[in-house]
């Protein structure tokens, strides 16, 4: 408002006051926001082991079965560790861990093709213990074809966090084959009330069945007491 302007149309005046105000807003305007999060790490080279383990923090972490006792690049975050290999391409995440556990943090996913193959090498893995005792138990008993479909089977369940779902399945029925435990799984997990019914204007008319007992009441009717 300085120096003092000359008004002879307020409404003229607040008009070019508003776009002056405008203009002036854009002055003010910060650049856009990044469009990915700002990730803050520290970038470690490790070793695996044998087993293509790595260990960070007194904790061991998974990688995939195509790293065995090589070097690796590690992401440190507060609360994630990335694993890459050589050409800093992603193999795994893993949730950081804090806690003095002494099994490794595993992603079974990575190492399906591997299970798969070798079945009975998983049973004297590191990956073995990690599972609970009672799902230890039942693989032991596994004939080997039965051990091999049982772990593709286990692999989305323990990457979903639900292992102890299985568990409680393997405690409280008496599985005997894969297709009883999802049998059992899915009674357990899922939810048990009806789907709601769908209709498109293609669905065709559904006409509820009476049941017509007349000629069921004349034969009856024919017999010693058929009429009472």
């Amino acid at each position: 408002m300085l120096p003092p302007p000359v008004i002879e149309d307020l409404e003229a005046f607040n008009r070019n006051l508003l776009e002056l105000c405008m203009k002036d807003l854009e002055r003010e305007v910060m650049i856009p926001l990044p469009r990915e999060r700002f990730r803050v790490f520290t970038l470690e080279k490790v070793s695996t082991d044998s087993y293509s383990f790595i260990r960070y923090d007194n904790q061991r972490y998974s990688t995939s079965p195509e790293y065995p006792d090589c070097e690796m690049w590690l992401e440190i975050g507060t609360t994630e560790l990335r694993v890459l290999n050589e050409k800093y391409e992603e193999v795994v995440v893993h949730k950081r861990r804090y806690d003095n556990g002494f099994e490794p943090v595993i992603d079974f996913e990575n190492y399906i093709g591997a299970l798969s193959r070798k079945p009975r090498a998983f049973l004297s893995s590191p990956y073995f213990p990690a599972l609970p005792e009672t799902v230890q138990g039942y693989l032991k008993n596994c004939a080997y074809a039965e051990l091999k479909k049982i772990l593709v089977t286990l692999v989305p369940i323990i990457r979903d966090g639900k292992i102890g779902d299985a568990a409680a399945v393997l405690e409280l029925h008496e599985v005997c084959t894969t297709d009883g435990f999802v049998a059992a799984y899915r009674a357990l997990t899922e939810d048990p009330r009806a789907l709601p019914s769908v209709t498109t204007p293609f669905t065709p008319a559904q006409q509820p069945y009476l049941p017509k007992l007349e000629q069921y009441s004349a034969l009856l009717a024919g017999r010693p007491g058929g009429d009472e």
